[in-house]
C-alpha cells in the first residue's frame, strides 16, 4: 500500500506541470526554431562576407601583380622592335628607373643575356636606387655596384669573382622558365638573393632575328606590399588572412612593419651555407591559421562559389569559420586566400536576441507557474497541509500546530478529527520515550513485553539534600522549581541522543545506546553531565540573583551490559533497563555525597573514555550490595580543558593516593596535609586524611587491597 501511495501525484502538482509543461514546451519549440534559423541566417551571411573580403582580397592581389605582367609583356615588345636597345645600358637603365619610379610597388628590374651578364636596377628600403652590373670576361665575373646611397657600398660591394661560382642569372628559375615556355611567365614565390626577403617574378624572353634568344628581361614584385594591404582590411581582432601557395608556403600575411614581415621568412642551413626559405602554414606560430589549414583535410569540408571551402574548428576552447578562396585558374597563381573568424563575432547578435527570448520564455513558463500555484492553492492547499502534519506526526514532532480551515466539510471533519490525535498523543509522549515510539511507528511494529542483553551507559542524578529544601518551600514553589530544574536536566539527554527512562521523585535515570544503538554511548553520557552542570551553574546563579536557594546535583555514570527492553504485564509496560550496571549507575551517584563531587564515574566507563575526559581517580570502593571493588573516578572536563589549579590538584592528589593504596600512609597523609595547607578545601581530602590517620594507629589487615567498603547507598 506505502509503494502505491509512494506514486501518485498531488492534484496542486498536477495542474502547474500539465501549465508549465505546455509552457516550456511552446517555448523551447519557438526558441529553438529561432536559435537554428537564426545560426544558419549568420552562417550563410558569415560565408558570403568572407568570400567578399576574399573577392576584394583577390582583385587587389591580380591588380597588384597585373602591372609586372603588362610591364614585362611591354618591355618585351620595346625591346624586340628596338624602342630600348638591350646592349646599350644607359638607355637600359634609364628605362628600368622609368619603370620603378611609375610602379612603386616594383623591387627590381633587370635583363640577363644568353651570355650570363646581368644588369639591374633595385629599389632599396630607403627608395633610393641601386644599379647592379655582372659581366663575364673569360672565366672572370666582374660585380659592379653603384649606389644613390653611399652608405650601402659596404652591405653591396663590388666583387671580381670566377665566373663558375658567380653570380649566373641564366641558373636562375625565372631565366630557365621563360627560356622554356617561350612567353610571359611567373615564378613561385622565392627569397630574393640580394636582399632575403619573399618576392616573385614576372619574366618575358626577348628574341632576335630568326627568333634567337638573346635575353629575359623580369621584374620582381616584393610580396611585403601584399602582407601591408592584408594589414589594413577591416576584420575582427581575433580574426585572420593569409595567401597560401600550393607548397603550403604562407606568401603574406598582415603586417605593418618589416618586424612582423620577417616571421614569412624562415632561416636554415645548407651544408656551411645560410639560406632563407618561406614558412610554412604548419610551422606557423598561430595556432588559429595552423589549425584553419589543417581542418581543410577533414570531411565535413562544405564547397562554396568559385571552388571555395568552408570549415569550423576549434581552437583553445573558442569556434572558428573558415573560407578558403583559389585565385583563378587563368590567373597563372596557384595559390589560396585564406580566411579565419571567431564565430562569436557574427554569432554575438544572434546570442543576444536568443538570451532575450529564453528570458521571456523563463518569465512565461514562471508566469503560468504563479498562476497554476495560486489556481490549485485553493483546492489542494488544506489537503496539502493536512498531509504534512500528518508527516510530522509520523516523525513524533507535535508542537507546530498549523490551523486547517476549508470550505469543504469533509476536509473540515478530517482536520478537527486530527487536532483531537494530535492531543492525546502529545499526552502519551509524556509517558514514553519519543525515540521509541518513533521507530515502532516506523517499523510498523506494536510494542510487545521483552528485552534483549545490550551494552549500554546508564545514568542517575539527585538533588543534595532535597528532604530539607522541600520542607522549606510551598508545594505550588517546590513544583515550580522542580519543572525548571528536571527540563534542564531532560533538555540536555535527549539533545545528545539520550532516553529519559523515569522521573523518581527528584531524581532522574537515562541511558545512552537504546533504542537506537549508538557507538559513542560512553562518551555521549559523559559530555551530557558535564553539559548538564555547566546548565545548572547558569541557571542557580540567576536563582540567587532572584533570592531563591540553589540545588546541588550529584550525578553517577556506569558502563555495561543490562538488559533492555519493554517491561511490565499485558495491560502495561515500561520501556527500561535492569541489571548490576544500573545498580553500579545509582551507587556511585550516592557516593558522590562521600567524596564531595559532582559528577562520579565507574571504573568500565573510564576505561573506554579516559582519552576524551579528565579525571580524577578518587577511590577504590566496593559499593553497598557488592563485594567486589571498583576504581571510582570523579569527571573533571573535556580533554586538555582542566584549569592549572585542578591539575596541580589531581596530580597531587593521585601521588598521595598512590603512597595511600601502598600502605605508606605517614607519606600519603603529608601529601594530603599539604595539599589542604595550599588551600584546597576538599571533602575527599579531608576523608583520606582521616583514614591515613586511622590505619596508622590501627594497620588494615595482611590482605587488604586498598578497597573501601561502602556502607551507605
Amino acid at each position: 500500500m506505502a509503494s502505491t501511495q509512494g506514486k501518485k501525484r498531488t492534484f496542486r502538482f498536477t495542474i502547474i506541470t500539465i501549465l508549465t509543461g505546455l509552457i516550456l514546451l511552446s517555448s523551447g519549440l519557438v526558441y529553438a526554431f529561432s536559435y537554428w534559423t537564426g545560426k544558419d541566417s549568420v552562417g550563410y551571411l558569415a560565408g558570403r562576407l568572407m568570400e567578399q573580403i576574399g573577392s576584394h582580397t583577390l582583385d587587389r592581389s591580380l591588380n597588384f601583380l597585373k602591372a609586372a605582367t603588362t610591364g614585362s609583356i611591354l618591355s618585351e615588345k620595346l625591346a624586340r622592335k628596338k624602342l630600348i636597345e638591350t646592349n646599350n645600358s644607359m638607355k637600359m637603365l634609364t628605362y628600368s628607373h622609368e619603370l620603378l619610379e611609375l610602379h612603386p610597388h616594383f623591387e627590381m628590374i633587370y635583363y640577363g643575356d644568353i651570355h650570363g651578364n646581368l644588369l639591374m636596377v633595385k629599389k632599396m628600403e630607403d627608395k633610393s636606387f641601386s644599379i647592379k652590373k655582372v659581366s663575364r670576361k673569360r672565366n672572370k665575373a666582374f660585380t659592379i655596384w653603384i649606389h644613390d646611397n653611399p652608405n650601402y657600398k659596404t652591405t653591396f660591394p663590388n666583387l671580381i669573382e670566377n665566373a663558375a661560382q658567380a653570380y649566373d642569372p641564366r641558373e636562375r628559375p625565372w631565366f630557365k622558365k621563360a627560356e622554356k615556355e617561350k612567353t610571359v611567365i611567373w615564378t613561385d614565390a622565392y627569397i630574393f638573393f640580394s636582399d632575403q626577403k619573399p618576392g616573385i617574378t614576372c619574366a618575358s624572353p626577348v628574341y632576335g632575328k630568326d627568333n634567337v634568344l638573346q635575353g629575359v628581361i623580369s621584374i620582381d614584385i616584393g610580396l611585403a606590399e601584399l602582407s601591408y594591404f592584408l594589414a589594413t582590411l577591416k576584420i575582427g581582432e581575433d580574426d585572420k588572412i593569409f595567401i597560401l601557395n600550393d607548397k603550403e608556403e604562407i606568401i603574406a600575411l598582415p603586417a605593418t612593419d618589416a618586424k612582423e614581415l620577417s616571421k614569412l621568412v624562415q632561416k636554415y642551413k645548407d651544408g656551411e651555407k645560410e639560406k632563407y626559405r618561406l614558412l610554412s602554414v604548419k610551422e606557423v606560430n598561430d595556432a588559429v591559421i595552423r589549425d584553419a589549414y589543417l581542418s581543410l583535410s577533414r570531411p565535413e569540408v562544405k564547397k562554396g562559389e568559385h571552388d571555395s571551402l568552408h570549415t569550423k574548428f576549434r581552437t583553445d576552447g573558442k569556434v572558428y569559420v573558415s573560407s578558403f578562396i583559389p585565385f583563378p585558374k587563368d590567373s597563372g597563381f596557384n595559390w589560396k586566400i585564406g580566411i579565419v573568424m571567431a564565430e562569436n563575432n557574427f554569432m554575438s547578435r544572434i546570442n543576444k536576441n536568443n538570451k532575450i527570448a529564453l528570458l521571456f520564455c523563463i518569465f512565461f513558463a514562471l508566469l503560468a507557474t504563479f498562476i497554476g500555484i495560486l489556481f490549485s492553492r485553493k483546492v489542494s492547499r488544506p489537503l496539502a497541509l493536512l498531509a504534512e502534519e500528518m508527516d510530522q506526526i509520523k516523525e513524533f514532532r507535535l508542537d507546530e500546530n498549523r490551523p486547517i480551515k476549508s470550505n469543504l466539510s469533509e476536509v473540515s471533519n478530517i482536520a478537527s478529527s486530527f487536532e483531537r490525535m494530535r492531543t492525546a498523543l502529545k499526552s502519551f509522549m509524556k509517558y514514553v520515550p519519543a525515540e521509541l515510539v518513533r521507530d515502532l511507528v516506523n517499523m510498523h511494529r506494536e510494542a510487545v513485553l521483552g528485552g534483549e542483553k545490550q551494552e549500554l551507559t546508564i545514568f542517575f542524578s539527585d538533588i543534595a539534600n532535597f528532604t530539607s529544601i522541600s520542607e522549606k518551600l510551598p508545594p505550588e514553589k517546590l513544583v515550580e522549581d522542580l519543572e525548571t530544574y528536571l527540563s534542564e536536566l531532560s533538555e540536555k539527554i535527549i539533545d545528545s541522543g539520550g532516553t529519559v527512562d523515569k522521573y523518581i521523585g527528584d531524581a532522574v535515570m537515562a541511558f545512552w545506546g537504546a533504542p537506537r544503538p549508538q557507538k559513542d554511548h560512553h562518551i555521549r553520557a559523559c559530555s551530557t553531565a558535564l553539559k548538564i552542570q555547566q546548565g545548572l551553574t547558569r541557571l542557580f546563579e540567576e536563582w540567587e540573583r532572584q533570592g531563591k536557594e540553589p540545588f546541588f546535583t550529584r550525578i553517577g555514570i556506569s558502563t555495561g551490559e543490562v538488559v533492555v527492553g519493554n517491561m511490565g504485564s499485558n495491560k502495561r509496560i515500561n520501556y527500561t533497563v535492569i541489571g548490576d550496571t544500573v545498580n553500579l549507575a545509582s551507587r556511585l551517584e550516592g557516593q558522590n555525597k562521600v567524596y564531595g563531587t559532582s559528577i562520579m564515574v565507574g571504573e568500565s566507563t573510564y576505561e573506554k573514555v579516559k582519552d576524551q575526559f579528565e579525571f580524577c581517580l578518587l577511590d577504590k570502593v566496593a559499593v553497598k550490595g557488592k563485594k567486589h571493588a571498583v576504581r571510582v573516578y570523579e569527571l573533571l572536563a573535556e580533554k586538555g580543558k582542566l584549569s592549572p589549579s585542578e591539575q596541580i590538584f589531581v596530580e597531587n592528589f593521585q601521588n598521595a593516593f598512590n603512597l595511600y593504596e601502598r600502605e605508606k600512609f605517614q607519606e600519603a597523609l603529608k601529601l594530603f596535609t599539604a595539599l589542604k595547607g595550599l588551600g584546597y578545601e576538599r571533602k575527599m581530602v579531608d576523608l583520606f586524611i582521616e583514614r591515613c590517620k586511622s590505619f596508622i594507629e590501627n594497620p588494615p589487615p595482611v590482605n587488604w587491597d586498598g578497597a573501601f567498603i561502602a556502607t551507605t547507598k
